[in-house]
């Protein structure tokens, strides 16, 4: 039974994992996107990102 409930607990852990996985790489493209919409010349501040 307590195997079970870690297990469960692990999957949970994934699924959070993967999720904020999801929301990272939409605010990156969001902040691409903005260094697009600004030009060449923000291009240097790509490493943020």
């Amino acid at each position: 039974r307590k195997r079970r409930v870690q297990s469960q607990r692990l999957l949970y852990h994934c699924i959070e994992v993967s999720q904020l996985r999801d929301v990272g790489l939409f605010h990156r493209a969001a902040v691409a996107d903005e260094f697009f919409k600004l030009g060449p010349e923000s291009s240097h501040l790509s490493w943020v990102v």
